[in-house]
């Protein structure tokens, strides 16, 4: 997913007021593939270093 499609994502889902969570880290993303045993692929990172979920 490039990042062009994540920010228009993004865009919407604020302009929407949908409150999102602020980006996760690279080394809580790491972590987690860790203690799951799985690799995300690497348009799931990108889109969790821009916002990591919703707020609510």
């Amino acid at each position: 997913m490039p990042s062009i499609c994540i920010n228009t994502i993004i865009n919407q889902w604020t302009s929407e007021n949908i409150k999102l969570s602020p980006p996760a880290t690279t080394e809580s993303i790491k972590t987690t593939e860790e203690i799951i045993d799985f690799q995300f692929p690497d348009d799931c990172k990108e889109f969790y270093l821009k916002m990591d979920g919703f707020a609510d």
